[in-house]
């Protein structure tokens, strides 16, 4: 009996030590990729005319922030949606299977634009063809302000509105990186968790767009300075 205790409790142990060396390695992915995506923040803020001078190195951190573009895929009634499902292997721990749009961050160190980084990362993730054409059929829609826990960061929205047939062949195709992409029914939006706040970008996208019966998604939000400020 002892010794069949004890063997538990050492099993016990050693999973609880699996454990937390697992989290561990998440924190640690987790804090890399924050890290990074601060750091080129603040590179790009210091090439944005702030100079080599102490004072413009400051102010360069303090204003530094993340900008991201992406694209809202859907169909002229805007009864189907094509998102991207972050997979299981998304640094961020807490957003690992969550939901985000087709896009990612605007190269700004390296002088790129909204539409030339929107087009970069279509290709990317969806291959030259089917990146494309979702890329001809973009366009603006707005530019949000978001706070999230990790910081503020500026998030630039476009829509792409496809055929069902389109959006049936998209389905159908294999995302290249970061997860996999979903053809998702106005129905069943309201149940889904996006990253970093993004939902709140579709809760917004839907009010204005939308003219059937609207999902109930959680959000407020204020206009101000041209911005939707969250």
């Amino acid at each position: 009996m002892k010794m069949r205790l004890g063997a538990l409790v050492r099993g016990e142990i050693e999973r609880y030590a699996g454990d937390l060396a697992s989290r561990a390695i998440d924190l640690g992915t987790e804090v890399e990729y924050l890290g990074k995506a601060r750091a080129r923040a603040v590179s790009a803020a210091m090439n944005n005319g702030h100079g080599d001078s102490l004072l413009g190195k400051i102010s360069a951190v303090l204003t530094a922030q993340h900008q991201g573009v992406g694209v809202l895929i859907t169909n002229e009634a805007r009864t189907r949606f094509y998102l991207q499902n972050k997979g299981k292997t998304y640094p961020i721990r807490e957003y690992r299977d969550c939901y985000s749009f087709f896009g990612g961050e605007i190269d700004k160190i390296n002088g790129e634009g909204m539409r030339g980084a929107l087009q970069r990362e279509l290709i990317e993730e969806l291959g030259h063809e089917q990146g494309q054409i979702v890329n001809d059929a973009a366009q603006y829609v707005q530019d949000f302000q978001i706070k999230t826990k990790h910081g503020p960061f500026k998030f630039t929205l476009y829509q792409a509105v496809l055929t069902n047939e389109q959006l049936d062949d998209l389905a159908n195709t294999s995302v290249r990186r970061e997860g996999r992409g979903e053809l998702i029914e106005s129905r069943d939006l309201s149940g889904l968790k996006f990253i970093w706040g993004l939902e709140r970008v579709l809760d917004s996208y839907l009010r204005e767009a939308y003219t059937g019966p609207r999902p109930q998604m959680p959000s407020q939000c204020v206009l101000q300075h041209g911005l939707q400020q969250y």
